[in-house]
């Protein structure tokens, strides 16, 4: 990690409100954080040149359509699983992009709306069964033990 030492740095943070609002899309609440991390870098959207987007459809909306919705132009484009736990690889990817001259600036995107399909350890969540796979579910939780996930364990271990 030395390389990307003093390469890169988070210039501007930009958020939506945090609720539950069914009139509201995706774009919208993008919208919102986009215009507030320029802002707050104050950067224009044509000195952006990467886009990284971490929930895709069908929660969100891809990076081709943020592209597109907002009118960037990147020349680094690239898309992660839709999981809370890849945020710190978002950036860790931007900054990668910026240290091997992919681009110089790197929009890190995360908007995306929960459906109603119920929560984790829910009876009618159609997804209950995968909690009680073998191995664990999907989202690093078991159903007899809780979450699982290496974040868990490092929430668990450190000294608040």
């Amino acid at each position: 990690m030395s390389v990307l030492s003093g390469v890169s740095a988070i210039v501007g943070v930009g958020a939506s409100s945090f609720e539950r609002d069914p009139d509201r899309s995706v774009l919208q609440m993008a919208s919102v954080a986009l215009e507030g991390a320029l802002a707050d870098a104050a950067l224009e959207r044509d000195a952006i040149d990467g886009l990284i987007v971490q929930v895709g459809s069908p929660r969100g909306a891809d990076y081709d359509t943020i592209a597109n919705a907002f009118g960037l132009s990147p020349l680094f484009c690239s898309q992660t699983w839709a999981h809370g736990r890849f945020a710190s690889t978002v950036l860790t990817q931007a900054a990668m992009a910026i240290a091997c001259g992919l681009a110089t600036r790197v929009v890190c995107l995360m908007a995306m709306k929960n459906s109603d399909i119920g929560r984790i350890g829910e009876d009618n969540n159609p997804f209950l069964h995968e909690q009680f796979r073998e191995g664990g579910g999907p989202h690093g939780e078991e159903g007899h033990i809780g979450m699982t996930s290496p974040i868990a364990g490092a929430a668990i271990g450190f000294d608040y």
